[in-house]
């Protein structure tokens, strides 16, 4: 049955956006659901996996948060986002994001989850940035 999205399932790790650009890395469906709460659903903006491949969470009737592939690869917009993630919540640069998606982000999230962050995002047109 054809329900207007694609149902694949994602390929882990992956990396979830919220509306203030913080990168949440989750290693499995159970990640997932400690990463997200079902009321607070339309804070994640952006959901990648591990090809790369833009997610949708749903929430299931009893009210698991379910990711689903959404479309083909988008190595262009995860990486601008990881890159954003670095810029306003940390002080060290962005690491090198060359090559495939898939070959780069199991290396991206030990160093998220090593990166001290600060207390308050960088605002985009802070020159400190």
């Amino acid at each position: 049955m054809h329900t207007g999205r694609n149902d694949r399932l994602p390929r882990f790790p992956c990396l979830l956006f919220d509306d203030d650009g913080w990168l949440s890395p989750c290693d499995s469906e159970d990640d997932v659901q400690l990463a997200v709460e079902p009321d607070f659903l339309y804070d994640i903006e952006a959901a990648f996996d591990s090809r790369g491949c833009p997610l949708v969470l749903t929430v299931r009737d009893d009210e698991r948060v379910v990711p689903h592939v959404t479309g083909p690869p988008e190595p262009g917009e995860l990486i601008r986002r990881v890159r954003g993630f670095f810029r306003a919540w940390t002080n060290a640069p962005a690491p090198d994001l060359r090559g495939g998606v898939e070959q780069w982000l199991p290396g991206v999230i030990p160093l998220v989850r090593a990166t001290p962050t600060r207390r308050r995002r960088r605002e985009p047109n802070d020159p400190a940035g």
